[in-house]
């Protein structure tokens, strides 16, 4: 098993079982009018190939949408110098975990590997998506399968679903 394999399962407290998660890329950020805020679309990665879209703020929607256009800022943003501090210390960004909900807010996780070892830690969900999309090598975005049974959407063009 890899370490981000391994980090994208692992227990987040002894005795407590981590919930089943399923690999999902970002899609896109969009505004759709008249809502108020981007939404971040994210696609389950195989399975039934469900959508989950969540909004996020317009600094955050923004810092996204550069992101995957690979369009570079002229000044680093907020999640470029993280990243940067991140790989100045050593530190690497292993999986990012979109792990369910408080009431309307989605919880997720962030778990990073470096010379003091491996540690997890609460995030935005808005925030970890972007860190991944914006690292300089591949991270894993994972979300837990219950928060697709409850939140997921059928993605368009899958017939019957519609």
């Amino acid at each position: 098993m890899s370490l981000s394999e391994d980090a994208a399962n692992h227990d987040s407290a002894p005795g407590e079982p981590r919930p089943a998660m399923v690999p999902a890329r970002v899609l896109d950020v969009v505004v759709d009018l008249p809502a108020s805020n981007p939404m971040v679309v994210l696609a389950e990665e195989g399975g039934a190939g469900r959508w989950l879209r969540f909004p996020v703020g317009w600094a955050e929607g923004q810092a996204l949408a550069y992101a995957l256009r690979n369009i570079a800022s002229q000044r680093p943003l907020t999640h470029e110098l993280f990243l940067s501090a991140m790989a100045a210390f050593g530190v690497s960004l292993e999986v990012v975990r979109i792990t369910g909900r408080n009431g309307k807010t989605l919880l997720a996780e962030v778990v990073l590997s470096g010379p003091g070892g491996q540690r997890q830690l609460d995030c935005r969900p808005s925030d970890a998506v972007i860190l991944a999309t914006r690292a300089s090598l591949e991270v894993p975005i994972v979300v837990s399968v219950g928060l697709l049974d409850e939140l997921g959407e059928p993605a368009p063009g899958v017939p019957g679903e519609n």
